[in-house]
């Protein structure tokens, strides 16, 4: 069941409005909500994606973060739209630095490899863990070192990123450094863990 049934089926003009407007279930839930109509509006083809793109330059961060995945879900593969998120890698927002990332992942864009990694050492631990995701995916040859240095993260979020990269891309030769956190103080790091090891025991 989608999380927002409200908005499935609207048409665009509809789902425009929505954008405009408060989410639904308070500002708590306000990136999921602007992110399910993005995606909702991007799934309108081109007047809904020429949409989304007019509002980067204004949206708030919510409503930016919800157009950063929309217009990567499914991947957009324009170099124009990899060059108008890529852009956003130097916001001073982390959940913003830390979308882009995502953002450009889905798009298998390397190009800005280097850029990405360079934020290894961003103080956000949602940007940092952003950062691994995309070097276990796209940069395989140098994600070792930081998924290592990730489990050993003073922050629980990098962690937890490190844990599930490592068993969303099947590294197997760290599974040793993973038995070492099944004791993480945070649950959320515990269950990474060990649903790392189930996937990279399969």
């Amino acid at each position: 069941m989608p999380l927002f049934p409200e908005i499935e089926g609207l048409d665009l003009k509809k789902l425009m409005t929505l954008f405009a407007g408060p989410p639904l279930d308070g500002d708590e839930f306000g990136a999921i909500y602007y992110q399910a109509l993005a995606v909702a509006i991007r799934k309108h083809g081109a007047e809904g994606i020429n949409f989304l793109i007019s509002e980067l330059e204004h949206a708030d961060e919510n409503r930016l973060r919800g157009v950063l995945v929309g217009l990567t879900v499914p991947p957009l593969l324009e170099p124009d739209v990899g060059d108008l998120i890529t852009a956003y890698l130097a916001d001073n927002r982390p959940l913003v630095v830390a979308d882009a990332i995502r953002s450009l992942s889905s798009q298998d864009n390397t190009k800005v490899a280097e850029r990405v990694l360079d934020l290894a050492r961003h103080p956000s631990g949602f940007v940092r863990g952003a950062v691994l995701d995309f070097a276990a995916r796209l940069v395989r040859g140098r994600a070792k070192p930081l998924l290592t240095s990730g489990l050993q993260d003073p922050d629980y979020v990098v962690r937890e990123s490190a844990a599930d990269a490592i068993g969303d891309f099947a590294y197997k030769d760290l599974k040793e450094n993973l038995l070492e956190l099944r004791s993480d103080p945070n649950p959320d790091v515990r269950q990474a863990v060990e649903t790392a090891l189930k996937q990279l025991n399969s």
